[in-house]
């Protein structure tokens, strides 16, 4: 759904499914971090992606080759 919101050029609304599901105590997977950095990525948002990576950092997820591509 992220990268599928982040298709459709709604990067914003992609991060807010992302941490609405962190705020809600779901565990997103490091699949979903990764998807909305590359959303971010792509619209030219690197703070952003930074920001995400350092929740991912917080979430207990390993940092892997792919977020850091």
């Amino acid at each position: 759904m992220i990268r599928a919101l982040g298709d459709a050029g709604k990067w914003e609304k992609s991060l807010t499914v992302l941490e609405t599901s962190v705020t809600r105590g779901a565990r997103p997977q490091t699949l979903a971090f990764h998807a909305a950095m590359d959303v971010c990525g792509r619209e030219g948002r690197w703070r952003e992606a930074m920001t995400i990576m350092k929740r991912m950092q917080e979430a207990g997820l390993p940092h892997d080759v792919t977020t850091y591509a």
